[in-house]
């Protein structure tokens, strides 16, 4: 049989909550693959005990040694995770696997995406690109990727991390380092569909760029909804209304309740183990 699986990263506890998410809602829209969990060194006990409780595979992986001026510089610029997130380089190496979907921890599943596997490794979703003022992002964007893992391919990655950098560095760009034409290879280009930001759903829907029919995955960029207090919800669900972005009110109440009961497995499971 053809292994395949759907893969994400697990970088910090704080980030279970988003990875449980993904699970349940991989689930519901009736995945036929299994879910694996690439584990940070920063990731404990107790969390990989909620993981086995669930039967989620996980592989610890190691972060790359990168330059103390990109760990410095991405410290001192607001992005002192994207340090850790290096470590996502290890899904090219997981060659078990004939081919995986990876998807970042912050994403929510609304439609069964299984099809994805028949597509070439390396497609992706240039996500956002179709916003105002976004014109230029053309290239890819990680948080969704359909890989075909290859021995070495990780340390060929790897080899493309500088030792020093004038901006903000992380495994996207990495990537995106590794495959400079990718803006050009139409055929590895899925549609924004697959990787929809959510402050870009009202937009997208309202222009008929995308149709509701067509939203498989919403990606919850900047700040991660389960970090967001009671106050903040309610101050941020004010402003949408006041900005009339319905759908965008829609998914988010529907990832909301996804947090609850991802919360409330850990609870339980954290009781039993």
């Amino acid at each position: 049989m053809i292994k395949r699986a759907y893969v994400t990263y697990l970088g910090s506890n704080d980030y279970l909550i988003g990875t449980i998410s993904l699970y349940l809602s991989l689930i519901s829209g009736g995945a036929q693959y299994p879910f694996v969990v690439m584990t940070s060194p920063q990731i404990g006990d107790s969390e990989k005990e909620i993981l086995r409780a669930l039967s989620i595979r996980y592989i610890d992986v190691s972060v790359p040694n990168v330059s103390r001026q990109i760990q410095k510089f991405n410290d001192e610029h607001g992005f002192p995770h994207w340090n850790q997130t290096f470590a996502k380089l290890s899904m090219f190496n997981l060659i078990e696997y004939e081919k995986i979907i990876f998807l970042d921890s912050d994403m929510m599943i609304l439609q069964n995406i299984d099809h994805l596997f028949q597509c070439d490794s390396f497609s992706a979703v240039a996500a956002g690109h179709a916003f105002p003022g976004h014109e230029k992002w053309v290239q890819l964007n990680s948080g969704l990727m359909v890989i075909q893992p290859e021995t070495g391919l990780a340390e060929r990655l790897i080899s493309e991390i500088p030792t020093t950098v004038s901006n903000v560095i992380g495994d996207q760009d990495v990537i995106q380092a590794y495959q400079p034409i990718w803006p050009e290879k139409k055929q590895l280009h899925l549609s924004e569909g697959y990787n929809l930001f959510i402050d870009c759903v009202d937009y997208y829907l309202r222009h008929g760029i995308l149709q509701k029919k067509d939203i498989y995955v919403i990606h919850f960029e900047g700040k991660k909804p389960w970090k967001r207090s009671k106050l903040s919800w309610c101050k941020y669900f004010a402003l949408l209304m006041i900005k009339r972005k319905w759908k965008q009110i829609l998914y988010l109440r529907e990832y909301r309740n996804l947090i609850r009961r991802s919360r409330a497995i850990i609870l339980h499971k954290g009781f039993q183990s």
